[in-house]
């Protein structure tokens, strides 16, 4: 397997270096053949009259037709100049005067034509179309995908606002219009995903009687039921509360009282609750009243406080007054421990608990930085704002864990799930704020796949598809990185397993790699690189596929196509329109976990035109048995039903 492999390989490479010598021509060749045009025209010998006009057509990129051109061409070159004779001998008489041959064996009209050019103009056209087909394409299946997969609809609102009006868009303006639109899902991603807890059943009446929509249905309600139990969990929703306080320019104190307020905490009597409802007064009560300097005590202050047994008492008694009468924490316990006895343990170990606040001058530093930004009319510094969230959030924890060390039995196993998940809280902030969308991706997948939240694998499947297309868009600064953006997930490597895991595929599909044709023996071999249409067959888990293909063009007999005891070796090969039509039908044996195909059948040998001293020869086109190893390229995928 490796062997053919390797062959296959130095079969494309030398398929890729034949096009390109095709394309780029060779500098030092033409040259010297430039050099000997010229210089044949000094002596009024015009015969070189074409390979010139070629040659100067090629690297001025434009269609050159008269000598006359070719010599203002030259003229304007500072390189060129001085070697050109007088431009009146730079022409033909009417005996010499360069005419379209007619190949022996060729046809008038279109197919008589050497089409060069044309093909050149059409195969540009079809590629700029093409990928503009797939691109559309590419957004009709993820609109389908949104309604197969809603959840994807609540992660991307204002991409699915477009994509699900996408017939009514050009295709270059739906591009810049859904970047912004995905920049701005991704720029709100902690909220879109916390939108999930309020996720509705699809209703089975949108099938009208249809059974495949029907299973549709109820598959996506499945997984509904499924997501909308996956956000019972506290430290998702808590930790998505906190996220989206962040970047709605909360500070610390706020972000937790909105978190107390939240029903899942308020009124909730349990330990979780507690540690959370606890922190929260603590963090409230630790505010500074001074405008300047930060929103918390300076640590001089805090020292103060903590080592002053008195003073920390008299602190405690007033905050306990402030907030024991209130509704969310009037009943709050810890353990069995209600406020008061709290404020008793970290009174009688202040000393312990003081040293586990030592992060408040590194939030009021990175908060005075800002001001001063601010106040100097510049953009504050990214690593400051990095240094208050990240320090805001592990401050917010470390409370929460020193309680926890005081009262005996109190730490739920849930709360260690709820500070890991501000750590990436803190991680996605940063990201978001920064505008860095490969780090939101990964910081996101990371954050659903550590609680769950999709755990459908093909639902998962579409969201790392999507999301990482998403984050590619919206990274993308030029129309370039746009297209491969969209090249990226509209053509994946290794889509050949598609086939091989699908109880029916259909799909334009292209092949490369190496034939052997026949007809009453071996009548030509070479490089192999048909494109059409095949419809597959998945053999099970890991049986490969079987495949019926049928060509419509095949590109390798443009390339390299040799044929056995033929006088056409020498000879110049000429690109018409007939030299890449090749029907052929085809059973393909897709080899089990490898994007290779061995394959037969019958095919129509194009017809190849060959010219030497202005003589053109045709080898007609002939019907052939055909054995072939190919590399499969699936292009687009038609119909997809996977086991």
């Amino acid at each position: 397997m490796k062997k053919v492999i390797y062959l296959l390989l130095l079969l494309l490479i030398s398929f890729n270096q034949l096009i390109a010598q095709e394309a780029k021509g060779n500098p030092y060749d033409d040259a010297r053949a430039l050099l000997n045009d010229i210089n044949n025209f000094k002596k009024g010998d015009p015969s070189s009259a074409e390979e010139l006009l070629r040659i100067i057509s090629y690297y001025f990129d434009k269609q050159v037709v008269s000598l006359e051109e070719a010599w203002d061409l030259m003229n304007s070159n500072i390189f060129l100049k001085p070697y050109l004779p007088a431009r009146a001998s730079f022409k033909l008489s009417a005996e010499d005067k360069i005419a379209p041959t007619t190949p022996t064996g060729g046809s008038s009209g279109l197919f008589g034509m050497n089409v060069t050019n044309i093909a050149d103009g059409i195969a540009r056209f079809l590629i700029e179309r093409g990928k503009q087909e797939l691109s559309m394409a590419f957004f009709k299946r993820f609109n389908e995908d949104l309604k197969t997969y809603p959840e994807l609809t609540y992660l991307f609102p204002q991409s699915f606002h477009i994509i699900q009006n996408i017939e009514i868009y050009n295709i270059q303006s739906l591009l810049q219009e859904l970047k912004d639109a995905f920049c701005k899902d991704l720029l709100n991603m902690p909220g879109n995903i916390l939108s999930l807890r309020n996720i509705k059943p699809l209703v089975l009446n949108i099938c009208n009687g249809n059974s495949r929509c029907k299973t549709k249905v109820d598959n996506a309600n499945k997984r509904i039921e499924k997501i909308k139990t996956v956000f019972s969990s506290r430290p998702l929703v808590l930790s998505l509360l906190t996220m989206q306080a962040v970047l709605d320019g909360n500070n610390i104190i706020e972000i937790a009282d909105k978190i107390c307020a939240d029903e899942s905490v308020c009124g909730q009597n349990d330990n979780f609750s507690g540690l959370i409802q606890v922190s929260s007064i603590l963090l409230e009560s630790f505010r500074t009243s001074e405008d300047r300097g930060g929103i918390f005590l300076n640590q001089t202050s805090f020292k103060n406080l903590f080592y002053s047994k008195d003073l920390l008492s008299i602190f405690l008694g007033l905050v306990y007054q402030k907030y024991n009468s209130l509704d969310c924490y009037k009943n709050l316990t810890i353990a069995n421990t209600d406020l008061a006895a709290c404020f008793i343990k970290v009174l009688d170990s202040r000393t312990l608990f003081y040293s586990t606040l030592t992060s408040f001058d590194k939030i009021n530093s990175a908060y005075a930085a800002i001001q001063k930004n601010i106040q100097q009319n510049q953009k504050p510094d990214n690593s400051y704002y990095v240094s208050v969230v990240s320090a805001s959030l592990k401050m917010f924890a470390n409370i929460s864990f020193s309680l926890s060390r005081l009262i005996p039995n109190s730490l739920p196993p849930s709360f260690n799930r709820f500070s890991l998940n501000l750590e990436i809280a803190s991680d996605i902030c940063n990201d978001i704020q920064q505008k860095n969308y490969a780090g939101i991706f990964n910081t996101t997948i990371k954050f659903i796949n550590e609680n769950s939240v999709i755990n459908d694998t093909h639902a998962h499947e579409q969201l790392v598809k999507y999301l990482s297309f998403a984050a590619n868009l919206a990274s993308a600064t030029n129309a370039d990185e746009v297209k491969e953006a969209i090249n990226a997930i509209a053509l994946p490597p290794g889509s050949f397993s598609i086939k091989q895991r699908s109880s029916i595929n259909v799909s334009l599909n292209g092949y490369i790699g190496y034939a052997w044709d026949f007809n009453g023996g071996l009548y030509a071999n070479g490089i192999y690189a048909p494109v059409g249409f095949s419809l597959s067959k998945g053999l099970g888990k890991n049986g490969g596929a079987l495949s019926l293909f049928t060509s419509i063009i095949d590109v390798g007999a443009v390339a390299s196509y040799r044929l056995l005891d033929s006088p056409t070796d020498s000879l110049k090969q000429e690109i018409r329109l007939e030299s890449i039509i090749s029907p052929s039908a085809q059973l393909l044996f897709e080899i089990p976990k490898w994007p290779i195909a061995v394959g037969a059948g019958w095919r129509l040998a194009p017809k190849l035109f060959y010219s030497k001293n202005n003589i053109s020869t045709a080898v007609p086109s002939k019907s052939v048995f055909n054995v072939s190893i190919l590399i499969d390229i699936p292009i687009v995928t038609i119909y997809n039903k996977p086991y």
